[in-house]
């Protein structure tokens, strides 16, 4: 999946976490956490991201945010969510972020 964002732009992602019944999941009182980052498609381990995006649970959905893109560059980025439950991780598939210069300035 690709998402287009305008660099500047605020950036929003929102999501459920899914049980093998495809039922959301509580987040909040299952006591997971839920951990973003936003890098360089192609990017290296030691490479630092380029945004680490806020979390916000609400129950069963969760919202990640970075409300300051002004320094993420015209690239494409990559970036995926991590689960945290009793100290077990998990993460989702990639996705990839197309980041572009907004014509209106």
């Amino acid at each position: 999946m690709i998402i287009e964002h305008f660099q500047g732009d605020t950036f929003i992602a929102e999501g459920q976490l899914l049980n093998d019944l495809g039922t959301p999941v509580d987040l909040t009182a299952e006591g997971v956490t839920v951990r973003s980052e936003v890098r360089l498609d192609g990017f290296r381990p030691a490479d630092a991201p380029v945004a680490t995006l806020t979390s916000a649970i609400v129950t069963t959905d969760y919202t990640l945010t970075a409300t300051d893109t002004t320094g993420w560059p015209t690239s494409m980025l990559v970036c995926n969510v991590r689960y945290v439950k009793d100290g077990k991780t998990f993460s989702t598939h990639e996705f990839k972020i197309k980041c572009m210069m907004s014509p209106t300035q």
